[in-house]
């Protein structure tokens, strides 16, 4: 798992009511000591490169339905790209989609129903 996902993940609770969201979560800190495969609502896999000669562990999913998650949604979501589905609906999101989202290639599943969101940003 990279820090630069690690980070990505964070970018969701990095303001004082996303601090407190995440306290009530296992993992959802850096000093969680909990492997953030571990977190709740996330999903990794082990990914290949093309040559098969290595592999990483990546996030796969971030299903955060209905959790009370407030704020916007990060641009550095953009950054798992190896992401496949992130479900954050019903929840009190707020403001624009990121345009970085639309780097996320291999998402099959994008569900922000129920939140207060608006076009790209």
């Amino acid at each position: 798992m990279s820090y630069r996902e690690e980070q990505a993940l964070l970018s969701l609770v990095q303001d004082s009511e996303g601090i407190a969201w995440a306290s009530k979560l296992t993992g959802w800190s850096s000093d969680s000591g909990v492997p953030v495969c571990d977190w709740d609502g996330v999903t990794c896999r082990v990914s290949t490169t093309n040559s098969g000669s290595t592999s990483e562990t990546v996030v796969s999913e971030v299903s955060l339905p209905a959790k009370g998650l407030s704020g916007s949604i990060p641009t550095e979501l953009g950054q798992l790209t190896e992401l496949e589905h992130l479900t954050l609906k019903n929840n009190i999101l707020q403001g624009s989609i990121p345009k970085e989202i639309a780097n996320l290639k291999k998402l099959v599943t994008l569900d922000f129903t129920e939140c207060f969101l608006t076009g790209p940003r």
